[in-house]
């Protein structure tokens, strides 16, 4: 319910960008610059996973997985092209493949790029993926006895020359000049830091950004003429709050933001309207995304909650006359108030600190002798593990012959099923119950009205009436000096956090590998590839372990 109350201001922002038309669904999620800013930390995040229920109903055998793959290449985000590089790695003979080795051109005439496109006989499924690169794979493995003494020539030398971790060599004081040197690019005010150099420290800048936002406001709120470019590259008032933080503790801008914002909204022809067509339009984008699912969430209890709040708004009125502005006023000032009370001089301090946490965290850590020799250890591990499989080609062959056949992928539909649960997604019971900790108002929050009563019409104090939702925040406003959006960012404790999630690692590896192990018994029990000599294999898996132990022991608490 937390969310749907901030799209007022969301709401307020829209009125700013939007005319006379309708808007359509694109324009409503991305309204302005902090939307655009939003939207690419999401993609980059939380969005890698947009669509966890199309993950949960994909079909191995018929869901085109190459149109989901192919996009991450183009997208210019750091962790899609990470992503896309390793899948590159894996599969980039069939990527290749499957559009006839065609790359994307400029198109000079649309002014954009055209997309590659698949051959007509290609479906991009899994299935298809997989056969395709056990085939490509299997005529690389299956050679001649004299190319294969050549093939077993390299992976011999290859094998010989794989490096000693003692070469390699991480002092802790190496480990302390790397954090630091990172600290000093991150916090640069001049640069990286710039942002939050200017939202705690008052420079003459800050004043000339204030000045700047006053005069826009009383532009606005006197019915006086605004300028083309009045806030500094044209953004909205949001957007340029959020990249000027410290303009906002400003008593030159308090009272004409809080006139503009009233003025906004009532000339906003149908704000109701556009409101819950704002709700729709996330709801049917993000509904389905993993920080949806992460939050407890499910987008068919979002719509539910969508519909409830409509009807109960309706309810309130007998036809669209009776309807009035002055309510939305009411409940937008009311979250205003709200975001004014906060101590963002607090609220930044605490980040700063919980950045000195994380730093005296890492350099407490004895990475030079128990986590940067043993990480060392593991990759050469796993690459003579590789190159120990490259020693028997002929069983590989086997198995790359049975992935592609009927019976392999007809066994893989229970695979994919138990791959869903081994590594399924952790959520919240409740947001309250999962940042509960680092929100003060929390057991407050407990007490915000119910969906169906948010919107529902109730009589105040002075005989006027107000939202249920409004009243709930003016009653805590003339009690707290806290605001309710204050967190408690000193509850944050670096060393417990990573405690809890090796516990969790811990726990779940075990689990995965279990999984894995019986998963290729199951799939290639009937190649020939159990029948080699894997006691190699055991004593490599158990160095491996030993290895991930003492990385994992020195991170506990």
């Amino acid at each position: 319910m937390r969310l749907l109350l901030i799209t007022l201001v969301i709401g307020w922002v829209t009125s700013q960008q939007v005319g006379d038309q309708e808007p359509n669904y694109w324009d409503i999620l991305h309204p302005s610059s902090t939307a655009w800013f939003l939207n690419d930390f999401y993609a980059q995040s939380f969005g890698i996973l947009h669509n966890v229920t199309k993950l949960q109903t994909l079909d191995i055998r018929q869901t085109n997985v190459f149109l989901e793959i192919q996009p991450l290449q183009w997208s210019g985000g750091m962790v899609q092209n990470m992503i896309y590089s390793l899948v590159e790695m894996a599969i980039g003979s069939y990527l290749k493949d499957v559009v006839g080795g065609s790359q994307r051109e400029w198109n000079e005439e649309e002014m954009y790029y055209d997309i590659p496109e698949m051959e007509p006989d290609r479906s991009g499924s899994l299935e298809e993926i997989f056969r395709f690169q056990a085939k490509y794979l299997e005529g690389e493995l299956a050679m001649p006895d004299t190319n294969n003494i050549e093939f077993q020539s390299w992976v011999n030398k290859s094998l010989s020359r794989l490096p000693n971790p003692k070469i390699y060599h991480k002092s802790n004081k190496d480990v302390e000049s790397y954090v630091n040197d990172n600290l000093e690019r991150m916090l640069n005010p001049d640069r990286a830091g710039r942002w939050f150099y200017k939202a705690v420290a008052y420079n003459d800048w800050t004043g000339k950004m204030g000045d700047r936002l006053r005069n826009h406001l009383k532009n606005i709120v006197f019915f006086q003429k605004t300028e083309d470019n009045p806030l500094n590259g044209g953004h909205d008032i949001l957007t340029f709050l959020v990249i000027n933080p410290k303009v906002m503790q400003s008593p030159k801008i308090k009272p004409l933001l809080r006139m503009t914002l009233t003025k906004k909204i009532l000339e906003f022809q149908e704000f109701d309207k556009y409101l819950f067509k704002f709700l729709d339009c996330f709801v049917a984008e993000f509904g389905e995304s993993s920080l949806i699912y992460m939050l407890a969430f499910h987008k068919e209890d979002l719509v539910q909650n969508i519909n409830k709040l409509k009807k109960a708004y309706e309810a309130n009125f007998s036809d669209e006359k009776t309807k009035d502005s002055f309510y939305w006023i009411d409940l937008a000032n009311a979250i205003l108030n709200e975001f004014e009370a906060l101590d963002t001089d607090d609220l930044f301090y605490k980040l700063y600190v919980l950045a000195l946490k994380i730093r005296s965290f890492l350099l407490k850590l004895d990475i030079e002798k128990k986590i940067y020799p043993q990480y060392q250890q593991i990759n050469i591990l796993l690459n003579e593990a590789y190159f120990s499989l490259l020693k028997n080609p002929q069983s590989l062959v086997s198995a790359l012959k049975l992935v592609q056949t009927e019976t392999f992928w007809e066994n893989s539909y229970g695979t994919y099923d138990r791959l869903l649960q081994a590594f399924r997604l952790p959520s919240c019971p409740s947001l309250l119950d999962c940042f509960g900790s680092i929100l003060p108002s929390a057991h407050i929050w407990r007490d915000f009205p119910a969906v169906e009563d948010v919107f529902k019409l109730e009589l105040t104090e002075d005989g006027h009436q107000a939202f249920a939702a409004t009243e709930f925040f003016r009653k805590y406003r003339k009690t707290n000096q806290k605001s309710l959006f204050q967190l408690k960012l000193d509850m944050i404790d670096p060393r417990t956090i990573v405690d809890k999630l090796v516990k969790y690692l811990r726990m779940r590896g075990i689990e995965i590998f279990r999984f894995f192990e019986g998963e290729m018994v199951q799939l290639f029990g009937n190649s020939t590839l159990f029948e080699i000599d894997w006691s190699t294999f055991g004593t490599l898996e158990k160095k491996i372990k030993d290895n991930l132990v003492i990385i994992l022991m020195e991170l506990e608490i």
